[in-house]
């Protein structure tokens, strides 16, 4: 059977239609997985800082705020998200944002006398950063979001297993450091 030129046209023409719907449908699923996953991960984040207890040192004075830092690059967007926590109370203080792209600007930050309490790697990549600023692995909470970022001397990550997000933490990391987690948030997490 022959279709006639029109309707060959008509055919391509919805097909490449098609295409383009679809196409341009797969970057807006993706970024709308993305975006749930940012959100999903900057509360547990935020939910975290309530079950962390530092060393009173790590702060000025008593209306000091918590410091949450976002190290490398943010693909999911978690600075906005976080940032709109800004202000918000975690353990009867104000929490504080900080993104940084780069070691330099995290080290500048920390000697600005911004402590981070909580640092967040976005990339996991946390080897030559802690080897030349030891200072982080006592006083400052290392949260990543890989098994790798564990293996590195990371203390808690949040990994995404069959599509819920795990609290993963390295006891012994913990144990080496001067910040705890609370008995209650021990409770719901797997030890690597």
């Amino acid at each position: 059977m022959r279709f006639s030129l029109a309707t060959q046209q008509y055919v391509r023409e919805i097909f490449l239609v098609a295409i383009l719907l679809v196409t341009a449908w797969l970057p807006a699923v993706s970024q709308g997985a993305d975006r749930g996953l940012a959100n999903v991960t900057a509360a547990f984040i935020y939910k975290i800082s309530k079950f962390v207890i530092w060393p009173e040192s790590t702060f000025k004075n008593k209306d000091s705020t918590v410091n949450l830092c976002l190290y490398g690059p943010d693909q999911l967007g978690l600075a906005a998200i976080l940032g709109k926590l800004k202000g918000k109370k975690t353990q009867q203080r104000p929490l504080d944002v900080f993104s940084v792209s780069s070691e330099s600007a995290l080290v500048r930050l920390i000697k600005e006398g911004q402590h981070c309490h909580m640092l967040y790697f976005t990339n996991g990549n946390i080897n030559q950063i802690l080897k030349r600023n030891t200072s982080l692995l006592t006083n400052t909470l290392l949260v990543g979001g890989n098994k790798g970022f564990l293996t590195s001397g990371g203390m808690v990550a949040l990994i995404l297993v069959d599509k819920k997000l795990n609290i993963f933490i390295n006891r012994q990391a913990l144990e080496q450091s001067s910040v705890k987690l609370q008995a209650r948030l021990l409770m719901i997490t797997k030890t690597f």
